[in-house]
Order: C-alpha cells, then sequence, then structure tokens
C-alpha cells in the first residue's frame, strides 16, 4: 500500500507547483555581414558617367580597384517622379537601376510594359549585367528582369552571368541574382551556372554569401547533376561540419543527396565522432539532422554512442539539444534507456532539476517518459521542491509540472501517480 506521508507529499508538491509561472525571453542573433571581394576587372567603359556625390545615401567601403561606376550615378537619375513609366527609363536603365527609387520603378513598371521596351531596356542592360548584379540596388533590377522576362530574356541574362558566377556568389547582393537565376532557368542553364564553381565548392560554403548559393544549388539542380559539388563537400566533411556555414550545406547535403553510397560516407564520419560533434557549437546541429531525418541505424548508433554520456551532455549548452532530439526521435525502446540512465544518475539528476541547460532535457522527459519513471520523478522533485521552486531555473521545471496538470494530463492525475508509486 501507499504510504501515506508519501501521497501527502505528492498532493503538496502539486499544489506547489500548480502556483508558479515562468517566462523565457529569446533574443536570437545573426552573424556581422563580412566586406564584399573585389569584381571583376572586366567591366564596361563608365567615361560617360559622372561622379559627383548627390544626397547622404550610405555607401559601402569599397576597394580602390572596384568598379565605382556602379555606384556613381548622375544625379538627375535619382530625380525619379511617382508617376514615371517604363518608357520613361529608356536611354538610361543602367544609370537609373542603380538608384533606390529607379530600381523600384523598373520593378514596378516591367510587368505592364511594351514588350519592345523591355527588349530595349534589356538590351541596355547586358553589357553590364554582372556588374549591376553586384549592386546594393542593381541587384533588384536584374532579379526583376529574371522572374518577369520570357524564357528568351532569361537566357540572354544568364549568358551574360557566365564567367562571373563565382565572383557573384561572394558578393552579398550578387548572391541574390545567382540564386533567382538558379530558380526561373530551366535545368541545363542552371547546371551551366553551377559548373563554374566546380574546385571551389569549399571556399563558396565557408563564404556568408556563396554558402546560400550552394544551399540554392542542391535545392534546385537534381541530385545526379551536382555529384561532383557532393563529392567536393565529403571530402572537406570534417572542416564543413565545425564552420559556422559549412553545417548548413551538410545538412542540405544530407537531406537533398539521394546517392546512397555518399550519404553512407558522410553518415559514418557523423557516427563516428558523435560525442565531440554533439559538444560543439555548430557540428552539433548536423548530429540533430541525422538524429531526426537521417536513417534509423544511424540514429541508432549515435543514441548508443551518446548513451554513457547523456548526464553530462544534459549539462553541456548545445549538448543538452542533443540530448532532447535524441529524446524526440528515438523509438520507444532508446527513449526508455535514455531515460532510465538520467533517473539513476543519483545527485546528478537532482542537480538537472535546476540546472541552467539541464532543466529543458527534464521537461522533455516529463513529456515522454511512463507513469513509473513520472512517479520516481516527482518523488525526487518533491525532495528538492524548496530548491527547485527558488531556483533561477528550477522554477521552469515547477512550471512545466503545473503547465501538465493545468492540461488534464493522465499521468499526473493522482490515481494513476498513486498506483505508479506503489511499484517505485
Amino acid at each position: 500500500m501507499l504510504n501515506t506521508s508519501t501521497a501527502a507529499a505528492v498532493t503538496a508538491a502539486a499544489a506547489l507547483l500548480d502556483r508558479l509561472s515562468v517566462a523565457v525571453e529569446f533574443a536570437p542573433a545573426s552573424p556581422a555581414p563580412l566586406p564584399l571581394p573585389t569584381p571583376p576587372s572586366d567591366a564596361p567603359d563608365v567615361a560617360a558617367l559622372q561622379t559627383e556625390k548627390t544626397g547622404p545615401r550610405p555607401r559601402r567601403r569599397l576597394p580602390t580597384t572596384c568598379v565605382r561606376w556602379c555606384r556613381a550615378a548622375p544625379a538627375r537619375a535619382r530625380r525619379c517622379g511617382p508617376n514615371m513609366r517604363f518608357d520613361d527609363v529608356l536611354g538610361r536603365v543602367v544609370e537609373l537601376g542603380l538608384t533606390q527609387a529607379g530600381s523600384r520603378v523598373i520593378q514596378t513598371t516591367l510587368g505592364d510594359a511594351e514588350p519592345a521596351h523591355v527588349e530595349m531596356a534589356l538590351a541596355e542592360l547586358l553589357p553590364a549585367t554582372h556588374v549591376i548584379s553586384a549592386d546594393m540596388f542593381g541587384n533588384h533590377t536584374v532579379q526583376a528582369f529574371l522572374e518577369r522576362g520570357t524564357p528568351d530574356q532569361r537566357d540572354r541574362i544568364a549568358r551574360a552571368l557566365r564567367g562571373h558566377v563565382t565572383s557573384l556568389t561572394l558578393d552579398m547582393f550578387g548572391c541574390r541574382v545567382i540564386q533567382k537565376a538558379l530558380d526561373v532557368l530551366p535545368m541545363d542553364a542552371q547546371c551551366d551556372l553551377a559548373d563554374e564553381l566546380r574546385g571551389k565548392v569549399s571556399r563558396c560554403v565557408r563564404d556568408p554569401s556563396g554558402n546560400y548559393v550552394i544551399q540554392k544549388i542542391l535545392r534546385c539542380v537534381p541530385a545526379p547533376r551536382v555529384l561532383w559539388l557532393v563529392d567536393e563537400v565529403v571530402a572537406n566533411i570534417r572542416a564543413l561540419c565545425v564552420h559556422p556555414y559549412g553545417c548548413r550545406v551538410v545538412q542540405s547535403v544530407l537531406h537533398h543527396c539521394t546517392d546512397a553510397r555518399r550519404i553512407t560516407a558522410i553518415l559514418v564520419q557523423v557516427m563516428h565522432a558523435a560525442y565531440p560533434m554533439s559538444t560543439h557549437a555548430y557540428a552539433n546541429y548536423v548530429v540533430q539532422h541525422v538524429v531526426g531525418h537521417g536513417p534509423a541505424y544511424a540514429r541508432t548508433a549515435i543514441i548508443a554512442t551518446l548513451a554513457p554520456h547523456v548526464v553530462q551532455l544534459s549539462m553541456h549548452k548545445v549538448g543538452s539539444n542533443v540530448v532532447q532530439a535524441c529524446l524526440d526521435a528515438g523509438d520507444a525502446f532508446e527513449r526508455d534507456a535514455l531515460v532510465r540512465i538520467l533517473l539513476n544518475a543519483g545527485a546528478a539528476l537532482d542537480e538537472l532539476f535546476a540546472h541552467r541547460y539541464g532543466n529543458f532535457v527534464i521537461q522533455k522527459v516529463l513529456d515522454l517518459c511512463d507513469a513509473a519513471q513520472l512517479a520516481t520523478l516527482m518523488v525526487r522533485i518533491y525532495a528538492h521542491h524548496h530548491l527547485i521552486a527558488h531556483a533561477p531555473y528550477g522554477k521552469y521545471v515547477a512550471a512545466r509540472i503545473a503547465e501538465l496538470f493545468r492540461a488534464g494530463s493522465q499521468l499526473l492525475k493522482a490515481r494513476r501517480v498513486t498506483m505508479a508509486l506503489q511499484t517505485v
């Protein structure tokens, strides 16, 4: 029979925890942009453009060898009235396309323009396409022609971009044009653009702009046509997994690649280094991806590798996220094994209740454990309920239990907990 004092303890703990509340704030951070690389030297002749500066419009700090004509349009190019039509920009498409107001006029009026006028504007744009594409406002102009142009016009723009794909991929504005081109061009044209990055994948993956182009290629181009890209990623898999941008590309390869041999080569590396990767600021995302979306054999191997270290990982900033992913994605046997290891951790379990990172693992266990495991947790929680209720992070566990009570969790009903406590 259930001890009367134990039952009273459970009831008292439930009443205490029900009065607690929790508020968690998240403040995501974004990486600072890196300076732009030097554009190609084969820019068109710009002697006809004036270099006078007008207005306080913010400027990027460009290298002295950069093509400055793309930032020095004449003052008259900025005088774009709200009632301008597309035919008003003819003859100065490059000038207006490099300004904020002019680029907006071209984007909003291009869809309704006469086909003959669009052809005239495109003829002006093509000789300087690769330079305009690297401009803060000019890239939107090129994207508008790619999005609204005919298949023939898109093909001509793609041919104008060839030979400059690498420099634009590494440019914070040019990479947007390459991504738009990959979205709208037919498969053969996509492959032509992607082929220019052969041998340069590792450099592009490590670039804050280039990694987005590599991911776009993996999404848009059929997998059998970009196996060379996957091979370059596999050859540098260890370095890329621990890179802030490389880990994103590795996850994209795992998601989109259909070649079993190449995927297995990546999974073997992840399974062998699962524990150190789980504690790395960037590699842990690769482990979580394999656990959550990879084949069952890889998930089981990773969980088996991490199981002896689950308590230490639960107290780690990023390792705790991996433990939660394992609890979420594991099958019933794997999940039960991890929960049992945590429940048998002795004093370490008590520390997890009020730990900065461990409390999130305990909350996940509360969501997933069975009745007997929940009863064990409740007894341990009541034994330290004063510490948990007043600890900065322990109150999160208390609030989660109170939330489950309010939601009517069947496992937390007094009758169910009482029956489970009899077997503890």
